[in-house]
């Protein structure tokens, strides 16, 4: 499925956020290393970007609805329904 396949590939980003922080700690949070913290944060922000949008395509293609709050149909799914006992 091209939905999963895109899931995948938005978690390379993450991963490689991992490796980044591994490699920092690794050399004892070196100051030489600083700008690797930074390259850190960035992919952690497109890892995240980049799964969610993921995630958002594959509820959609697994018929989830897309309505907002303010909008109208909306369900709140923490709130009991009083008709249905």
């Amino acid at each position: 499925n091209q939905k999963y396949k895109g899931l995948t590939w938005g978690m390379v980003p993450c991963h490689a956020s991992g490796i980044a922080a591994c490699t920092f700690h690794l050399f004892y949070n070196s100051p030489a290393l600083n700008s690797v913290v930074a390259t850190q944060a960035g992919l952690t922000v497109l890892g995240n970007t980049t799964v969610a949008i993921a995630a958002y395509r594959i509820a959609i293609e697994g018929g989830a609805v897309n309505t907002l709050p303010w909008e109208e149909g909306f369900v709140a799914p923490w709130k009991k329904d009083d008709a249905v006992d």
